[in-house]
Order: C-alpha cells, then sequence, then structure tokens
C-alpha cells in the first residue's frame, strides 16, 4: 500500500509560523484555565473559575484563538485557498483582539458578593495574555519574513 506523494516536513515551516501558531494554540487552551480565584472572607473557602465561564469576551478570546490557528493552517496545507488577507495580518489582529479583551477583562472581574467575597486574579489570565502576545508577534514576525 502507497501513500500519496505528498508529506509534512515540520522544518519547512518557518519559526515566525511556528511562534505564531504555538501562542494562538495556548492562548486557546488557557482559556479553560482558571482566570479567577473566589475567597470569602472569614471562612477560609475559596473557589476559581476558568475564562470560559467568566462571559462572553473570554469566549471571543477563544474564538479569535482558533482563527488565528485557521489562518495559519490554511496558508501551510491549502495553498490553493487565497485568504482575503495575509494570515500574518489575520494573526496579529486575532492576537491584538485577544490582548484588548484579556486586558478588558483584568479590569472588568467578576462581581464581589458585596464585600463578602474577595475576587482575585488567577495564573490562567496570565498565560493568556502571554500567549496573545505571542501571538501578535509571531505574526508581526512572520509578516516581516514576506
Amino acid at each position: 500500500m502507497s501513500t500519496s506523494g505528498k508529506s509534512f516536513d515540520a522544518s519547512a515551516v518557518s519559526r515566525p509560523t511556528w511562534i505564531a501558531a504555538g501562542g494562538a494554540l495556548i492562548l486557546f487552551i488557557s482559556v479553560f484555565f482558571s482566570w479567577y480565584t473566589a475567597s470569602v472572607h472569614g471562612l477560609g473557602v475559596s473557589a476559581s473559575g476558568s475564562g470560559w465561564d467568566s462571559g462572553s469576551l473570554a469566549k471571543l478570546v477563544a474564538l479569535l484563538a482558533l482563527i488565528a490557528l485557521a489562518a495559519l493552517v490554511i496558508e501551510l496545507f491549502v495553498p490553493t485557498v487565497t485568504l482575503p488577507l495575509p494570515a500574518s495580518l489575520i494573526v496579529m489582529g486575532a492576537g491584538g483582539l485577544s490582548v484588548l479583551f484579556i486586558l478588558i477583562k483584568f479590569v472588568d472581574k467578576p462581581a464581589d458578593g458585596g464585600g463578602v467575597v474577595s475576587i482575585s486574579l488567577a495564573w490562567g489570565i496570565f498565560v493568556a495574555l502571554i500567549a496573545a502576545v505571542v501571538t501578535v508577534v509571531g505574526g508581526y514576525l512572520k509578516m516581516q519574513e514576506g
């Protein structure tokens, strides 16, 4: 049984493409990490909530990460499809909007229950912010190479 003559060569993919794809993949995954921690004063009880559970902006971040990944996959594996914009620009735009939405989530935390509950940022939102910045940088470097 023989296969087609085409195979994927990872070494042919440019470093900026790997950076952008890695940033977008981690950005997508980070939406499911803990973005907020809630602690009840006096009881010592705490709980965490993921970005996905924190509202629609986090869901938009996940969608933007998928859009960036799709643009890169189309560029790599479907060269016959012409995107309306260069993949690097799509990746930069998706990453930039993600940075903006994550920064909004930094400021617009869930309600604190009238002072009884303390809401703080958790590690996942910081991972998401870093991944969004990496996505933008990867898109920018990709634009510079072409």
